[in-house]
């Protein structure tokens, strides 16, 4: 394999470059003014909105696509510090934080559900233009970045991989021409108390050398309150620094490396008991007052061997990238993006959810990714834009899952599980995209990618049963006492027999396919694009790297297969001058299908969870957006209808306890014309602010806005009991501002109607001993009350 440090200098060294970013005010029509007047995006005025995540700079209003982009210095005002605090502000997309090796992201009510390192999700992230395909790595992005950009429906045309669902793209900001730097502080009072910082530096070094420092730390308590150990959980503890160079290398060539790192911690896990048959059965048995519902308290404790360890989620990651960009005309652009990225994982936690010493998982996870992307851009006549290009990856994921059973172990109970697994990646695709202007009013445009994914992995797994009351381990050999195929080997101890079962499954596998997507815009007056658009995406197969099965079953399911997404829009774009308002108005119709889904569904007994392909869902409904402004006075609004179902899925896993009468025979059930997890029918949000010059340069800006969201299961299996009722979220700030952006403070409140929602839920077995089945859930923070200041020099 080519050193992947010398493939990152070859970047340079061949004199390949990059797609300047430009600084340009981002911003979105449904944007959230926490921040002061001045610094608010110009959506409301009409002015130029730019989106780069289709690789073309185009402004939000001739965009022919749903897309919310964000001005990241919104987001830092108002709180927005990751992508589970951004999903609440954007209709249409859902973010969940399950247990294991994955984070789940959904957008119109689809998306890769479930937990496991087998994941990648269909909802893409890309950081600087460089795309991850692991889903916890957006954690750690959320630093100086000047917007954020989701762009709904397939995006694989043009952009990265595994984008079939949508692409989250974030943006930092890029060196600056002349001095700048900024401090940023924030205090959490209520839920999540703790502080936050942040400082800026930016500047030329030379006439052509421009640099960019930036970093932060974050450190506060967590909104779970833990009743066994009086501690509050999960409590992150945050570090981020990002270097950026950039370079004029003569009149046509310029060059930008980057270097991010980021250390961060969370100590406990936001997951409770949220159902349990028996509560006094369980409370009694615990020690402690378990209520079993969600109120934001729980009782975990976390131990291995009988002896004691935190609860803990240990991010720490790094990005690297090189970009070149070089005008080979003055029509025509030469690109090369370079990137590397890898990240260690630790997590720990109680999967038991009790302060007993049973029950308790550890994974680690190590990745390592390599991508190379190469694209010719510009004209090639009047009103005929083109794009081509191509991209290589490549990525080696290491797993390793120890989970500790160790309680009163009885005839044919695992006492211990060890699994491993390896998997290598290589993906090659080639992309071009088409754009003609026919006329000033009429535009077509089109694009096509052709990828290919080789995928190889192994997995291995290490029981030991006890079939009598003893905690020794047995050594594995080459003898199958129990006629099961697997191997193993009975060893006599002092307290009886036990045997290790020792299993271990490989593949290879090839995934190739087509994606394309078609364009039709129409200008019919000034301030007004209609467009209707078609596209198709692919998502790459897998493997199921954790399980709990036999050696016979995990051979069979070791393997999950490709799933392709179509998607229809019709939609507009309107800018309004309603005598002295302005009024922005957008709005979407969608059908968004997949054939061969990848779900997951829950085992409680095996506490893993297996991925095959559902079938068939469907996603449909109406997306709006706009804003109304007048002098001081703003409003903003946003909102979606989704009614997302399975069209086809007859074989669907039965939910914990689910009966005949409920439509489980045989294990399974008919799940088509169902619901889907985490797909709320309608939400939306509505804000109001209003700008009060105070005289002597300061204005002061009140701001109010009211989030709603439907209910919505929560479960991969459409569990009753996770079912996460419909919600009202009413958040306020006031902002006091230097007309000359100096600086700014303000008082911000989120969350003041004190909701506790629930984002991810599923069965336990924990509890079974004392009243029979069980249910968790983890939940989002309730209301935070915070101070909030930033000062530019």
């Amino acid at each position: 394999m080519i050193s992947r440090t010398a493939m990152l200098l070859c970047g340079a060294a061949c004199g390949l470059a990059t797609l300047a970013i430009p600084q340009a005010a981002w911003a979105q029509v449904q944007t959230d003014p926490l921040a002061p007047a001045s610094s608010q995006p110009e959506a409301a005025t009409g002015s130029t909105i730019v989106v780069t995540g289709r690789l073309r700079d185009q402004s939000v209003q001739d965009t022919p696509s749903s897309v919310v982009a964000v001005a990241g210095e919104e987001l830092q005002s108002a709180g927005i510090v990751d992508i589970q605090s951004l999903a609440t502000l954007i209709p249409n997309f859902q973010y969940a934080t399950p247990p294991g090796a994955s984070d789940n992201l959904f957008v119109r009510g689809l998306g890769t559900t479930g937990s496991g390192p087998h994941f990648e999700p269909a909802v893409g992230q890309q950081i600087n233009g460089i795309f991850t395909t692991r889903s916890r790595f957006g954690r750690m992005a959320f630093l100086d970045l000047a917007q954020v950009e989701l762009l709904r429906g397939p995006q694989g045309a043009v952009t990265g991989k595994n984008t079939s669902l949508g692409l989250l793209n974030l943006v930092p900001n890029r060196p600056t021409d002349r001095f700048e730097a900024s401090l940023f502080a924030g205090y959490d009072f209520d839920n999540n108390e703790g502080y936050e910082v942040e400082g800026v530096v930016s500047g030329p070094l030379s006439e052509n050398v421009r640099a960019r420092l930036a970093a932060s730390y974050k450190d506060r308590e967590g909104h779970i309150e833990n009743i066994a150990t009086g501690q509050t959980s999960p409590e992150p503890e945050d570090f981020t620094i990002r270097a950026m160079l950039d370079f004029d290398l003569g009149d046509r060539l310029s060059v930008e490396l980057m270097g991010q790192y980021a250390d961060g911690k969370r100590t406990g896990q936001a997951r409770e008991l949220t159902a349990c048959n028996n509560p006094a059965a369980v409370a009694a048995a615990f020690g402690v007052a378990e209520d079993c519902r969600l109120d934001g308290k729980n009782s975990n404790v976390a131990f291995f061997d009988g002896v004691q360890i935190p609860e803990q989620l240990d991010i720490e990651a790094a990005i690297l990238s090189m970009t070149a960009h070089y005008e080979l005309t003055d029509a025509i652009t030469l690109t090369s993006i370079t990137g590397y990225t890898d990240y260690d994982i630790l997590d720990q936690f109680d999967s038991d959810l009790s302060p007993l010493a049973s029950q308790t998982i550890a994974n680690a996870e190590g990745y390592e990714q390599f991508s190379q992307e190469v694209r010719f851009s510009g004209e090639l006549a009047a009103g005929v834009d083109f794009i081509i290009g191509a991209l290589y990856s490549e990525y080696d994921l290491d797993f390793l899952q120890e989970a500790d059973f160790a309680v009163a172990p009885g005839a044919g109970t695992p006492l211990r599980r060890r699994q491993t697994a390896q998997q290598h990646n290589e993906t090659y695709s080639a992309f071009a995209d088409l754009s003609f202007e026919l006329s000033p009013e009429l535009t077509v445009s089109g694009g096509v990618r052709y990828i290919s994914e080789d995928r190889a992995a192994t997995a291995a797994q290490n029981n030991l049963t006890i079939f009598t009351d003893t905690n020794q381990f047995a050594r594995c050999a080459g003898t199958d006492l129990d006629g099961s195929g697997l191997v193993d080997q009975a060893n006599e101890f002092a307290g009886g027999a036990g045997f290790r079962i020792c299993s271990d499954v490989s593949g290879k596998e090839t995934d190739k396919d087509v994606t394309f997507n078609g364009n039709l815009q129409y200008r019919p007056i000034d301030g007004t694009m209609l467009y209707a658009s078609f596209a198709t995406g692919f998502k790459a197969g897998g493997f199921n790297l954790v399980s709990g099965l036999t050696q016979q079953i995990a051979s069979t399911t070791f393997s999950f297969e490709p799933e392709t997404t179509t998607n229809y829009e019709l939609g507009g774009r309107h800018e309004i001058d309603v005598g002295a308002a302005d009024l922005v108005f957008n709005w979407t119709f969608y059908r968004l299908e997949i054939e061969d889904q990848q779900v997951s569904s829950n085992d409680p007994v095996i506490i893993a969870q297996r991925v095959t392909n559902a079938g068939e869902a469907r996603s449909q409904g109406v997306e709006i957006d706009g804003s109304l402004r007048a002098g001081g006075f703003r409003l903003g609004f946003s909102g979606a209808y989704t009614d997302a179902k399975y069209t086809e899925y007859l074989n669907a896993p039965c939910f914990t306890g689910q009966t005949a009468a409920q439509g489980c025979v045989g294990g399974v059930q008919d799940r088509s014309g169902t619901d889907i997890t985490n797909a709320p029918e309608w939400q939306g949000t509505g804000n109001l602010s209003y700008e009060f010059v105070l005289g002597n340069g300061m204005t002061l800006t009140p701001f109010a806005e009211l989030e709603y969201r439907d209910g919505f299961f929560t479960d991969v299996d459409l569990d009753p009991r996770s079912i996460q009722d419909s919600f009202v979220k009413l958040n306020a700030s006031i902002t006091l501002a230097a007309d000359d952006e100096r600086w700014n403070i303000a008082l911000v409140g989120r969350n003041l109607t004190d909701e506790i929602v629930q984002t991810f839920s599923g069965p336990t077995t924990a509890v079974n001993a004392f009243g029979g089945g069980g249910f968790y859930a983890f939940s989002e923070p309730g209301r935070t009350i915070a101070l909030r200041g930033r000062f530019n020099f």
